[in-house]
């Protein structure tokens, strides 16, 4: 990762490493790597959430991409997109077990 990369991922997170952007409303994130859709989850602070995820998960490192969306019932969108989508590293609702998540 460049210098600028990392400085323009610093600017996504104020002091505190909360999000800047979700302004109290409950996020439903992706992360994708090589392979395709690595996780979905939510949250209210999703950057922090992410973040939490690169630092702690043994597939943190695969991350290479993020997308964010704000559904109006985030927790139906999240069962019914694990669910479709099965991304490889959910647990609870994707109908299989995976001991690495």
């Amino acid at each position: 990762m460049t210098a600028i990369d990392t400085q323009f991922l610093l600017g996504l997170f104020d002091q505190d490493g909360g999000s800047l952007f979700a302004d109290g409303r409950t996020a439903l994130y992706r992360l994708y790597g090589l392979e395709g859709l690595l996780y979905i989850g939510i949250s209210v602070s999703p950057l922090t959430r992410i973040r939490t995820h690169l630092r702690e998960k043994p597939w943190g490192s695969q991350v290479l991409a993020i997308r964010i969306e704000y559904p109006d019932d985030a927790e139906a969108a999240e069962r019914e997109a694990v669910r479709t989508e099965r991304p490889r590293y959910n647990v609870i609702f994707n109908g299989r077990k995976d001991e690495t998540s």
